[in-house]
């Protein structure tokens, strides 16, 4: 109540109230010229120190957004301007094999890429940069690293609707190809840098432009067009329809039915201009030549028992085998088939068996096991023997091996959303990279 009075008694002295009025309209312009003119002083020291040649500038890196990508033996590295005067760019590398950073080069202003090429593939190299001008240069950029190697590595993601490129160390996804539907195989043709993509269950197939997914041709017109493979010699594409057709497909897209006379055709593949076609129903591979007629089939293990189940086969191109899956329920056989001789032995058998590949430079074969509470990747020689392993998985959808070196590939998308679903390893099992924003379903390396 006390303040109350004091405040009724102030506010009741109109000459009071007069003077504070007068005082602030008469010293507003001032009162404004110190406030404006204490913001731009804040804002001034502020950006100087922020000035990357600025010896007072608190911060111990600059941000140059550099980033990096790699393609076999070649890296990519790109980053954007600084904001400041400069005249050059210093660029600096270190080898696996370096104690510290050297000096690759100074660039001229205005670069903002830089292609490297490395030598030694399957170990990590770092790049960072400095800016320099009138005599000083900046502090550096964060350090950034990458693995590179040979081949390139695609993800088939039904989830999403799309097709991933990787880096080499799955250190970055180089760019998605969103598809039309959801995906189920993918057929390359190198020579032009297209893509077929096959979706089943949407009786849709499209051919892409690989390195940007502009749609060239699309088709309604097979049922179930369910896996491809390229012909480089024909210049077209085979698909096989898991309704029971087999067709020619060109690259403006357009289908030609040459057999109607499988069951249930789920795989295929081209060597030496023969087509191997795996038909489910009919538990055999049949050997096609390009111009479709029958050559042979494969139909019977080494005691002229029938296949009981055919899953999935694998041509080592290099050794000239085909290897076969056989996985009645709770049994699954590993066979190895002499393309010479047409020979078929048996390797390998494993009830927990379910999916595998081959490492065509040392005749290595790597199997999935499922084990129900997690499922692990296995190592076999070429005899069936066991030498690596690896369970951490749930349950691995797709093996490959790289043709190139024999490292392997793992998708496994059942994998917690805050754990890695894409590996990379040597073939010793050494981690090379991983990938989580991905739900990986199939694995293409090219």
């Amino acid at each position: 109540m006390k303040y109350t009075m004091r405040s009724k008694r102030f506010y009741n002295r109109p000459h009071l109230n007069l003077i504070w009025i007068n005082f602030i309209v008469a010293n507003l312009k001032n009162l404004l010229i110190i406030f404006t003119g204490s913001i731009l002083l804040l804002t001034c020291s502020n950006r100087d120190r922020d000035n990357i040649f600025d010896p007072r500038n608190s911060n111990s890196t600059i941000d140059l957004d550099l980033r990096i990508i790699s393609q076999d033996s070649l890296i990519n590295l790109y980053w954007i301007e600084p904001s400041e005067n400069y005249s050059g760019i210093k660029l600096f590398r270190k080898q696996h094999d370096e104690s510290g950073y050297s000096l690759l080069g100074t660039l001229a202003e205005n670069t903002t890429s830089y292609q490297d090429i490395i030598s030694a593939y399957n170990e990590e190299v770092s790049y960072y940069l400095k800016a320099v001008g009138d005599g000083i240069e900046s502090d550096s950029t964060k350090p950034v690293s990458i693995v590179p190697g040979p081949g390139t590595i695609w993800v088939v993601d039904p989830y999403f609707w799309e097709i991933s490129r990787f880096n080499y160390d799955l250190s970055s996804n180089r760019f998605r190809i969103l598809t039309s539907f959801s995906p189920e195989n993918i057929a390359f043709a190198n020579d032009d840098g297209l893509l077929l993509v096959t979706s089943p269950a949407f009786s849709y197939y499209e051919i892409l432009r690989a390195d940007n997914g502009i749609p060239v041709a699309e088709s309604f017109g097979i049922r179930k067009p369910f896996d491809a493979i390229y012909d480089p010699q024909a210049g077209q594409f085979w698909l096989v329809d898991s309704t029971g057709g087999l067709y020619s497909i060109d690259k403006e897209g357009t289908a030609t039915l040459v057999n109607d006379k499988f069951d249930q055709p789920a795989q295929i593949d081209l060597f030496e201009n023969k087509l191997y076609i795996l038909d489910k129903k009919a538990n055999k591979i049949f050997i096609y030549n390009n111009l479709s007629s029958l050559i042979d089939s494969i139909s019977i293990t080494e005691d002229n028992s029938p296949f009981a189940s055919l899953k999935l086969f694998r041509i080592d191109k290099q050794q000239r085998n085909l290897y076969i899956l056989d996985s009645p329920q709770g049994h699954g056989t590993l066979y190895k088939y002499e393309i010479e001789s047409a020979n078929i032995s048996e390797i390998y058998s494993d009830s927990l068996m379910y999916l595998f590949d081959v490492n065509p430079l040392d005749e290595t074969i790597w199997i999935v096991r499922d084990n129900k509470v997690n499922s692990e990747i296995m190592q076999l020689s070429s005899s069936g023997n066991r030498l690596h392993s690896l369970s951490e998985f749930i349950k691995p959808t797709d093996i490959r091996i790289n043709p190139f070196n024999g490292n392997v590939v793992v998708a496994d998308p059942f994998l917690d959303d805050e754990k890695a679903k894409l590996f990379h390893y040597r073939s010793d099992l050494t981690l090379i990279g991983s990938y989580i924003r991905v739900v990986p379903f199939k694995v293409y390396i090219e």
